[in-house]
């Protein structure tokens, strides 16, 4: 008689100490979400002064290369475009490294949500003896269809904005190789090409690499 109270004092004492585990690991993920949700909204944000400054930058060096050309002036335009062609790629790259941060928080995200539903499945198929209608109760999302809580125009955004400035850049360079009677409209028109294939391939870029990060998260939990 002493042996079996001892054997349950032990299970109830195992099933206290899983379940205080299981509740600390949720809350953690439960502040971890919230967190996230805060980042993906001062990253963006910082993309967006960013973005600013570049932009006022670009527009500062342009006015000065037209003022100083209209006054005559060779070598101190063609600097200034060079360092607009500079400023114009390097807003490219940083676009591109934001893509790849937000990218880097949906990892994060889906992670805590997989790992979230699997505890309380765990929860409900624990109770289902006791109350075989509790599931009733919780709305079942399913985890392959799980949509990110970063907005899907911020990846939008992110992708116009360096597909703008790798076509700007490139512009400007072959305003000063192709110089024959319609070099304006071949320029313009290979300008917006680069345009076009820099842009696909972000956002091409950017949802492969949400279907692999469910792909990989997933068979980790399920």
């Amino acid at each position: 008689m002493q042996t079996d109270r001892e054997a349950t004092s032990i299970t109830v004492d195992t099933s206290l100490r899983a379940e205080s585990l299981l509740l600390e690991e949720l809350r953690h993920l439960s502040e971890n979400a919230s967190q996230i949700n805060s980042e993906i909204s001062g990253t963006y944000n910082a993309y967006l002064i960013t973005v600013a400054i570049i932009a006022i930058a670009v527009g500062m060096l342009q006015i000065f290369h037209f003022e100083l050309r209209r006054q005559g002036y060779t070598a101190t335009p063609f600097f200034l475009d060079v360092l607009t062609i500079v400023v114009l790629i390097l807003g490219g790259i940083l676009s591109f490294i934001f893509l790849l941060r937000f990218l880097q928080l949906v990892k994060r995200e889906f992670h805590g949500i997989v790992a979230m539903n699997k505890i309380r499945a765990f929860y409900i198929n624990s109770l289902k003896p006791r109350m075989p209608t509790i599931g009733e109760a919780f709305y079942k999302q399913d985890d392959t269809k799980y949509f990110s809580n970063v907005p899907s125009y911020i990846c939008y955004t992110i992708s116009l904005v360096g597909s703008l400035s790798f076509g700007g850049a490139f512009y400007i360079i072959l305003s000063y190789i192709a110089m024959d009677t319609f070099f304006i409209f071949k320029n313009l028109f290979l300008s917006v090409c680069i345009f076009i294939v820099t842009f696909f391939l972000q956002l091409w870029y950017y949802y492969l690499s949400l279907a692999k990060i469910k792909g990989d998260a997933i068979p980790e939990v399920v």
